[in-house]
């Protein structure tokens, strides 16, 4: 008599229960973290990247220097308290200082992710906290600068094509992390419309922004009192 080894197949009985699909995580859904403060994306679960960030990120966040001799000599403005002062810098000053706001501008771009030549910020006021570089800004002498054109998403940032007189056209504003939102740019924008040209105070309204990125735009839009600043090609 021949045996059979297959046996009967259970009837499957319906279940109530939620069925969830498994999924193996290899690391393919997780986000790149995003330092505030450098700007450089990496893997907080990789060991390499961890460490390749807090090299670059002690690179970048650490303030330059300049001497308390050459701050006080160039000195355009300083605060009640005489903590804080800006100065203006251009090309021709001492190599120790220039290789110094080089590198402060390079940290500035790299923050900002703007797609702005190093070489073309020629006149550069610096903000200083004691002797540290906290902020800059590079600005230069316009005829004529677009419209931005009001919109209802403030991200959408749109030019006429129509050119406007302009004076001053601001290149880079940067504000180091630790002095965001103390009045810095302010101050900055102030001192470059009053000094930018000698014995003048130029208008809000014909200050000029050099492709703005999103931050940058809100800080025009603050500082002029505009939705339709003046945007410049840089």
């Amino acid at each position: 008599m021949a045996i059979s080894m297959k046996q009967r197949a259970k009837p499957v009985r319906p279940t109530n229960k939620k069925m969830s699909q498994l999924v193996l995580d290899a690391g393919q859904r997780r986000a790149l973290t995003t330092c505030a403060i450098c700007g450089m994306k990496y893997k907080a679960t990789k060991v390499a990247d961890i460490q390749e960030h807090k090299k670059h990120h002690k690179h970048l966040a650490q303030p330059q220097t300049l001497s308390r001799t050459y701050i006080s000599k160039h000195a355009l403005w300083r605060s009640l308290a005489n903590t804080t002062s800006i100065l203006k810098y251009e090309a021709s000053a001492p190599s120790s200082i220039k290789i110094k706001i080089e590198k402060a501008i390079q940290t500035a771009l790299s923050q900002m992710s703007a797609g702005i030549d190093p070489s073309s910020c020629q006149q550069v006021l610096v903000y200083t906290q004691g002797v540290k570089v906290v902020g800059l800004l590079a600005f230069e002498h316009i005829q004529g600068a677009m419209k931005c054109e009001a919109s209802a998403k403030p991200d959408n940032i749109t030019c006429s094509d129509v050119s406007v007189p302009a004076r001053l056209g601001i290149r880079l504003v940067w504000v180091h992390p630790s002095m965001r939102r103390k009045g810095v740019a302010t101050q900055l924008l102030d001192t470059a419309r009053q000094r930018a040209i000698y014995g003048c105070s130029i208008p809000k309204m014909m200050l000029a922004f050099s492709s703005p990125t999103l931050d940058g735009a809100r800080l025009a839009r603050q500082y002029t009192g505009q939705q339709d600043f003046l945007v410049y090609p840089g």
